[in-house]
């Protein structure tokens, strides 16, 4: 065994690229991705060749439930709970958890009935905007995730992140049901930096930002995730889904190269509608790097103030907000992050044994 140093130094990790999507265009209503702030597969496969990963990650998360001025309608207690449970078991195979904060309800009959959100001229609702402009600035907060459910009187909207990434979303009630259990999710996902699977899809060929089916530009192209097959939109622009046996057997939508499609209507992020079930490896690795250093993940995770490290300690980050107090036994050929805002403490006893490396860093609970 070797007796560790005490460490004082500020590590910095720096992620930087251009990315060539961001002067495309988007189509219809979905969220915009924000596309300084997207991760380019490059960043993603940096981080996920790091040593230093968090094993895993908690996210808090705070309702916001549009009723009557009187309190009635709207999704109930059990429903958000509901919702959560969704959340966690879509989630817990890639080691993304959540907390829930206590629910906000906001009752407002003008909001329930859409007569002061209004609409556009071609008739759709202004949700969207209404819930940015309005409704997050003054019940939104930057240290969680907002969802703000619009009721059933409202109609049936779609979910909207808004933005890709983002630390807010927009979710309509009538999505809460058990068909639509992985909706919720999926919004949560494009908070997390994931963009849908026919992202571009839709754009005329010939265009280097539409993903060919062989893969052969799928690091730059699409949702820049390799592991997701191309996808023209299912169910949408007459690509056909059978949601009933969640096949796809469409022979007409063709990539730039002519090629048949063979999208994957399980993944979260595509249009599959109640097939959804899985996020790729990629797409983990994706919200990982999100969640640790990208614009909007890493303010919404839930931390403590300090953090006590004893025992055997294994891979991971360990951090907290302000110290973090270090007396264990480090793995051999662990790779250890500690990360505090103001102290580490590494106390008499504290061991790193052959193979094992350290990192010690004053970055918060969030280092970037």
């Amino acid at each position: 065994m070797k007796y560790l140093i005490i460490i004082s130094s500020l590590v910095c990790c720096v992620f930087w690229s251009s990315n060539p999507l961001q002067a495309q265009s988007q189509a219809c209503g979905d969220p915009a991705p924000d596309w300084p702030n997207i991760l380019t597969a490059a960043q993603v496969n940096q981080y996920a060749a790091s040593n230093f990963q968090a094993p895993s990650f908690n996210i808090r998360i705070k309702f916001h439930i549009l009723r009557q001025t009187n309190g009635t309608t709207g999704p109930s207690v059990a429903d958000i709970n509901t919702q959560l449970g969704y959340l966690n078991a879509n989630f817990a195979s890639h080691n993304i958890s959540f907390t829930l904060d206590p629910t906000n309800f906001i009752n407002n009959s003008n909001y329930v009935t859409g007569s002061y959100v209004g609409t556009y001229s071609d008739g759709s609702s202004r949700y969207v905007p209404f819930t940015r402009d309005t409704l997050y600035p003054q019940y939104g907060a930057t240290n969680r995730l907002d969802i703000f459910v619009w009721p059933s009187e409202f109609g049936f909207l779609a979910g909207n992140a808004i933005n890709i990434p983002n630390d807010y979303m927009a979710i309509s009630e009538v999505k809460f049901s058990a068909l639509w259990s992985a909706h919720i999710s999926h919004e949560a996902g494009h908070c997390l930096n994931l963009l849908h699977t026919h992202q571009s899809a839709n754009l005329t060929c010939p265009n280097a930002a539409k993903e060919e089916v062989d893969g052969g530009n799928c690091a730059t192209a699409g949702d820049l995730c390799c592991d997701t097959p191309a996808d023209p939109k299912l169910n949408n622009g007459g690509s056909v889904y059978n949601t009933s046996t969640c096949t796809y057997s469409d022979t007409v939508p063709r990539d730039c190269e002519n090629a048949i499609y063979t999208p994957d209507g399980a993944n979260i992020m595509s249009y599959g509608n109640q097939c959804r079930s899985i996020f790729s490896v990629e797409q983990r690795n994706r919200m990982h790097a999100e969640l640790s250093f990208g614009a909007k993940g890493p303010n919404m995770l839930v931390c403590n103030t300090t953090l006590a490290v004893t025992g055997t300690i294994t891979d991971g980050l360990y951090s907290a907000n302000t110290t973090v107090n270090c007396n264990g036994d480090v793995n051999s050929g662990a790779n250890v992050q500690f990360s505090a805002g103001t102290t580490i403490n590494f106390t008499t006893g504290t061991k790193l044994s052959s193979g094992s490396s350290v990192k010690a860093s004053l970055g918060g609970c969030n280092p970037n």
